[in-house]
């Protein structure tokens, strides 16, 4: 069975290469690494992921939940909107296929 490729979305480096290890660590290919909206558009159109791990809130034009939208109208792929709090990474607001979810 072919490992599921994640494209990771996350502007800060520290936690952005935790994110990775942790991906990999848990038998998951990492697709590419990305560090804005802009970047995640290219990185998606290029790498081809199975699913885009994105934090949701970006620094830059485009903030994630921004950014994951146009992934989904785009190229109609699975988002999981994460928010990172320090070194710890929570998985909080999968956005879903017909619409956003929202949770705690």
């Amino acid at each position: 069975m072919d490992k599921a490729r994640i494209l990771v979305v996350e502007d800060e480096s520290l936690l952005a290469e935790d994110i990775q290890e942790r991906l990999k660590n848990l038998g998951y290919e990492v697709a590419a690494v990305v560090h804005s909206g802009e970047e995640a558009l290219a990185g998606v159109a290029a790498a081809q992921p199975d699913l885009v791990l994105m934090d949701i809130r970006l620094k830059g034009k485009m903030d994630g939940i921004d950014t994951a939208r146009v992934v989904r109208e785009r190229f109609n792929l699975p988002v999981v909107g994460r928010r990172g709090k320090g070194t710890t990474v929570g998985l909080r607001i999968p956005l879903a296929r017909s619409g956003e979810t929202t949770g705690t």
